[in-house]
């Protein structure tokens, strides 16, 4: 049985599918069943900007608001100064940067969260599951036709990103080319507990491991021996994954008049990494044609980006992707 806090916490992210602030009054918010103080103390709300003019519950005339020592008073034509209840006065606004930082903190991502659009998109930088390196961006207001287009024109063109939206799943008519392995609800990856947020990775990790065992098999050069041939294929897969990752960092920071500075990779990074000593790093990069030239392209800005549009061509055609138009 799905609890009450379940239901509760499911509307507030519910109402993260609309862009911008959301206020409400404490009548509204006892009727969606959210503990104030708990939602604040998480930082999920926070006190909104009180009106300047209220209903006078007596005469309905308009009464304003004015504050003496600190206290709220209203000021009604009809009835005079009287002190105004609560729920009239008080508004809280919903907030939505902790659920971001839960879902950064939850995924294991890596690079610190860049706000590309106020309050509608966020990029959270890379993250590994299932065995891939996946970029990862956060959006609300993804089926309101004029946030949409927005939103799309600052995602990468590739299609190896991760989107997670608040509220429902985009529709066909606004976004039509979202395939299921890169877009997920947060509503199904978001819970809250007694001790706070908690992010649920097993519905992305699910979805993306089908799918590896569904598509076809890489052609794999095997190594001249096991360890070798291990070290090859670890140092293949993060050399591919860094290639598309900073052609994605490249084209994010182009779009938005960022400056941009090209990371190379080091062997010694390898050694780190992989827990193996030089030699053998040196062996693996040296003795695999596939994996030196990746390791070039690490190194070399043009070589870099045609090998990102490269890979980012053959993984799209491996899944039966159609190119996305830029």
């Amino acid at each position: 049985m799905i609890s009450n806090t379940s239901i509760s916490f499911n509307k507030f992210l519910q109402m993260g599918a609309i862009n911008g602030d959301a206020e409400l009054d404490e009548e509204e918010i006892a009727a969606l069943k959210w503990d104030i103080p708990f939602y604040r103390q998480l930082g999920l709300l926070a006190p909104a900007s009180p009106p300047g003019e209220i209903f006078c519950e007596t005469c309905d005339e308009m009464a304003s608001i004015y504050y003496s020592n600190g206290v709220a008073k209203a000021a009604c034509p009809n009835c005079g100064i009287y002190t105004p209840p609560s729920y009239q006065i008080s508004f809280w606004r919903v907030c939505y940067d902790p659920v971001v930082q839960a879902l950064y903190t939850g995924l294991g991502c890596t690079e610190p969260t860049d706000l590309i659009i106020p309050k509608t998109l966020w990029k959270l930088g890379r993250c590994g599951i299932a065995g891939q390196s996946r970029l990862v961006y956060v959006a609300r207001g993804i089926n309101i036709p004029q946030v949409n287009d927005s939103i799309l024109r600052l995602l990468p063109n590739n299609r190896t990103f991760l989107l997670l939206v608040f509220g429902d799943l985009p529709q066909k008519n606004v976004c039509p080319d979202f395939e299921a392995d890169r877009v997920f609800s947060i509503n199904s990856l978001m819970t809250l507990g007694e001790d706070g947020l908690h992010t649920d990775t097993a519905p992305i990790r699910d979805t993306l491991e089908l799918l590896l065992k569904t598509a076809p098999p890489k052609v794999r050069g095997p190594g001249k021996n096991s360890k070798i041939g291990d070290i090859q294929i670890k140092i293949r897969d993060h050399l591919e994954a860094h290639i598309v990752g900073e052609y994605d960092r490249m084209e994010t920071c182009e779009r938005l008049d960022m400056p941009y500075e090209f990371k190379t990779v080091l062997q010694k990074d390898f050694t780190k990494m992989f827990n193996v000593n030089k030699v053998m790093v040196s062996r693996a990069i040296r003795e695999d044609p596939y994996v030196r030239d990746l390791f070039k392209a690490s190194r070399n800005f043009d070589l870099m980006c045609a090998t990102a549009r490269h890979l980012i061509k053959e993984e799209n055609k491996a899944l039966g992707r159609r190119p996305r138009a830029s």
